[in-house]
């Protein structure tokens, strides 16, 4: 399910920045048909190699047969830990999720930076700052606030 929220609404944010870079003698079908194809692809594959690997490993725990933490960062290295040469897998995993990570970052932080240099007709640089300045100083502190009160609920009325 979070693979289909982040691939419908967020990554669709981050492919309209992106794709007002594109040459004008790119095909927008074809791109947009390797898109749906590598990642419909790769999401079916990396669903056929984990949820074997979550019944085989999980132990019959029910907290582990979730998505998210769990998975990640308790039955993925069980996983690791059976194969041979799973150390190096383990941390060639972890590094290219911490790489996906840093990238799907740079990516969200595109459309913001864009939109505030094309409004404000300024520099590259004095778009990235104002973003960042926004983010470190307003919504930093409220998802903080957010997360120590657990106020969930009322983080944004009417949305839960």
């Amino acid at each position: 399910m979070g693979q289909m929220f982040y691939s419908l609404s967020i990554a669709m944010g981050i492919l309209v920045t992106f794709g007002s870079y594109m040459k004008k003698d790119t095909s927008i079908e074809d791109s947009t048909r390797n898109v749906e194809v590598f990642d419909t692809a790769i999401a079916i594959m990396a669903g056929l190699m984990i949820i074997p690997a979550v019944f085989a490993f999980s132990g019959g725990d029910p907290d582990t047969l979730q998505a998210g933490p769990s998975l990640m960062f308790i039955t993925i290295p069980k996983v690791f830990d059976s194969m041979g040469f799973g150390t190096f897998a383990g941390i060639l995993f972890f590094l290219l999720v911490l790489f996906a990570a840093v990238t799907s970052s740079i990516a969200l932080t595109e459309s913001a930076v864009s939109t505030v240099e094309d409004e404000l007709k300024g520099s590259r640089k004095k778009s990235t700052v104002i973003h960042y300045d926004y983010s470190r100083n307003i919504v930093m502190p409220w998802i903080w606030t957010i997360i120590i009160r657990k106020d969930y609920r009322n983080a944004v009325p009417g949305l839960l």
